[in-house]
C-alpha cells in the first residue's frame, strides 16, 4: 500500500477522531463555531443579491421608499456580520483548541499511568511517538475540525455564487467551474511536491542544524580554533544551505508559473464575463444591479474557489 492511499483512506478515520474529541470536549463551543462558520459563509451571498436589489431600486425611482430601507438594513446588517463573525469564529476556536488541548493531554496520560514496567519508557522510538502527540495532541483535532468547517463554508459561498452566475448566464457559471478544476489539480500536485520537498531536505537541513550548533558550541570553541577547522565547518554549512535553498528556489518556481497560469485563466473569464455584461446592459438585456451583481459573483466565486482549493490541499496534508 502506498502513502498515498493510506493517508487518503485515513482521513475520514482522523476527521472523525477529530470531531469526536472536539464534541467531547466542548459541545456548546463546537456548535457555535460550526453556525458561526457557516453564517460567515452565507454573508458574501446575500451582500451582493442585496446590492444589486438596492441599486434596481435606486434607478427605478417608482419603488417604494420602504423598500430601499429595508434593504439599505439589510446591507448594513452584512457589513456588521463581516466586521464581527470573523472575530468571533477566532475566540471559539481558539477556546475549542484549548478544551480539546486539556482532553487530549489527559487521556494521552491516563494512556501512559496504565503502562506496566519501565521498557517503554527506555524505548527512544516510544518516547519520540509521545512527545509527538503531546505537541499535536490539542492543536491537531481542532485544526481538522476548523479545515472540515472551512470546506464547508467555501462549498456554501461557491455554490451559492454559482447559483447567482446560473441566474444571469448559464455558461458563464460553467467556464467558471471549469477553471477551478484544473486549479484544484494543480494545487493537490504542488501540495504532494511541497511535502516530497520537505523530506527530501530534510537530511540537509539536519546536517546544517549540527554544523551551526558546532561552530557556536562553547564545548567545540576550543578545537575548532586549535586546528582551525571554523572555515571548513563553516563551508559545509553554507554548502548544505545552498542545497536546501536550491530545492525551494526549483519548487517555488513551479509554484509561480502554475498559479500564475491559473490566474490568468480566471481574469480572462472574468473580463469576458464583465465585457458580455455590460454590453447586454447596453442593450438593455440587464439592469445595472445584474451587472454588479455578476462582478460581485465572479470575483466572490474565484476567491471562494481559491480558498476552498487551498483548504481541500490543507486538510489532506494535515490528515
Amino acid at each position: 500500500m502506498s502513502p498515498q492511499s493510506g493517508r487518503a483512506r485515513a482521513t475520514p478515520a482522523a476527521l472523525a477522531a477529530a470531531v469526536s474529541l472536539a464534541w467531547r470536549a466542548g459541545r456548546r463551543h463546537t456548535l457555535v463555531y460550526s453556525a458561526l462558520v457557516l453564517v460567515e459563509a452565507a454573508v458574501p451571498v446575500a451582500a451582493a443579491w442585496l446590492t444589486r436589489t438596492a441599486l434596481d431600486v435606486i434607478v427605478d425611482r417608482s419603488s417604494d421608499r420602504a423598500v430601499l430601507v429595508a434593504v439599505a438594513a439589510g446591507l448594513a446588517a452584512t457589513g456588521v456580520c463581516s466586521s464581527v463573525l470573523p472575530h468571533l469564529s477566532r475566540y471559539f476556536r481558539q477556546e475549542l483548541e484549548r478544551r480539546t488541548g486539556r482532553l487530549a493531554q489527559d487521556r494521552l496520560f491516563a494512556a501512559v499511568e496504565g503502562f506496566t514496567g519501565l521498557a517503554r519508557f527506555e524505548d527512544p522510538q516510544f518516547l519520540d511517538r509521545m512527545g509527538l502527540a503531546y505537541q499535536s495532541g490539542g492543536s491537531t483535532p481542532s485544526a481538522v475540525v476548523a479545515g472540515a468547517l472551512s470546506i464547508g463554508r467555501g462549498l456554501i459561498t461557491v455554490l451559492g455564487f454559482l447559483g447567482t452566475l446560473l441566474l444571469v448566464n448559464g455558461l458563464l457559471a460553467v467556464a467558471v467551474l471549469v477553471a477551478a478544476l484544473p486549479a484544484l489539480v494543480a494545487e493537490l500536485r504542488l501540495s504532494r511536491q511541497r511535502a516530497g520537498m520537505l523530506w527530501r531536505i530534510g537530511p540537509a537541513e539536519r546536517r546544517e542544524l549540527f554544523y551551526r550548533q558546532l561552530l557556536t558550541s562553547v564545548r567545540a570553541a576550543k578545537e575548532l580554533r586549535l586546528f582551525g577547522a571554523g572555515r571548513h565547518f563553516r563551508e559545509r554549512m553554507t554548502a548544505e544551505r545552498r542545497a536546501t535553498d536550491a530545492e525551494r528556489r526549483a519548487l517555488d518556481r513551479r509554484e509561480l508559473g502554475t498559479e500564475s497560469g491559473l490566474g490568468l485563466l480566471s481574469a480572462v473569464i472574468a473580463g469576458a464575463g464583465l465585457v458580455w455584461a455590460v454590453l447586454s446592459a447596453h442593450d438593455g438585456h440587464l439592469t445595472a444591479g445584474d451587472v454588479v451583481l455578476l462582478a460581485t459573483s465572479l470575483v466572490g466565486v474565484q476567491a471562494a474557489i481559491a480558498g476552498l482549493v487551498n483548504e481541500v490541499t490543507a486538510a489532506t496534508s494535515t490528515c
